[in-house]
């Protein structure tokens, strides 16, 4: 577990610190939130962590507290769509932003509340693990809406659900009926992950994949997850499914994907790139099987000898990109 991180500088916002709070710091922590949270109260029920956001001169500008999830949110369950059992064996998989105190000047940092909270729920699940030994994969908050519009959350990607029942969790099993809803927000902290929260089955598939006539068989297990009991799918059936869906496109164009660009391996990550990409990738594929059925068997009849034949001309594929594409 890191106990601080090095945040990127914005336009206007110098390069920050978000550290893990300490046992020696939890005081200071505690009595900064005391004395301006709204709440006035800095207590954190079940698993918690604290963060602190650190100015490059070492003063505190933000205050992040975060705790077990609430027992029970309507809105949050829904969203989920898991059963009583499931959410009592998994709700310890969401953490609750408690509290979040901007120390600051807000003039003197702007963005800094959605900079902070977006950085910290990226590394939150890393943390959890380290912390309480297993992962995060949703974060939740409730924010007053008499007081806030939550701005911060909805900048930092968060997802509005609704209003909540308006009843605080006061102890590990005890709430306190506030007769004030609030407004429920939530972000995957594993956009991947988030799926297991509510499923209601985990599937193991061993696959037998042949990459050439002349090549062994290799076998490799895959896992997914489905939101149908036993009783409504059996590994038949959803084996049946999972071959309805994923031949035609395994066998076709996401097979090209993969085999030829290598799409697994690129090491492009960014969520706004990927899939540009993937759309280059199958344009250019396009385009190969646009040649392939111009003429009889064309010299570029296979896709690497289309890239090969086309990869360094330049001026031939932007010609395509930006003309009506003509098949020699």
């Amino acid at each position: 577990m890191a106990d601080r991180d090095l945040l990127p500088a914005l336009p206007g916002l110098p390069a920050l610190e978000l550290r893990l709070i300490r046992p020696e710091k939890r005081p200071r922590f505690g009595a900064l939130l005391c004395a301006q949270h709204y709440l006035r109260n800095a207590t954190l029920v079940d698993a918690t962590l604290r963060y602190v956001g650190v100015a490059p001169d070492g003063g505190w500008l933000a205050l992040l507290g975060w705790s077990s999830a609430a027992l029970h949110l309507r809105a949050r369950d829904r969203w989920i769509g898991w059963s009583e059992p499931q959410r009592a064996a998994r709700l310890r998989l969401i953490a609750q932003n408690s509290r979040f105190l901007i120390l600051a000047e807000r003039a003197h940092y702007p963005n800094l509340a959605s900079h902070l909270l977006a950085r910290c729920t990226r590394r939150l699940a890393d943390d959890w693990r380290a912390a309480h030994g297993h992962t995060v994969v949703l974060a939740e908050s409730s924010v007053d809406p008499a007081l806030y519009e939550g701005t911060c959350y909805k900048a930092a990607g968060w997802l509005a659900l609704g209003a909540t029942g308006g009843f605080a969790r006061d102890h590990r099993d005890f709430y306190v009926d506030l007769e004030h809803p609030k407004q429920l927000w939530v972000a995957p902290t594993d956009p991947c992950a988030t799926n297991f929260v509510g499923a209601a089955q985990l599937l193991r598939i061993k696959r037998h994949v042949r990459k050439g006539a002349a090549v062994a068989p290799t076998i490799t297990v895959v896992f997914g997850v489905t939101g149908r009991a036993a009783a409504e799918a059996t590994p038949a059936q959803l084996l049946a499914a999972m071959r309805e869906h994923w031949a035609p496109i395994e066998n076709g164009r996401h097979h090209r994907r993969d085999r030829t660009y290598r799409e697994d391996n690129s090491p492009v990550r960014d969520p706004n790139a990927t899939p540009c990409y993937a759309a280059l990738r199958c344009l250019a594929i396009f385009l190969c099987v646009q040649r392939k059925s111009a003429g009889p068997r064309p010299q570029e009849y296979h896709l690497p000898d289309f890239l090969r034949r086309t990869g360094n001309r330049k001026t031939t594929v932007i010609r395509w990109f930006t003309h009506a594409y003509r098949p020699p």
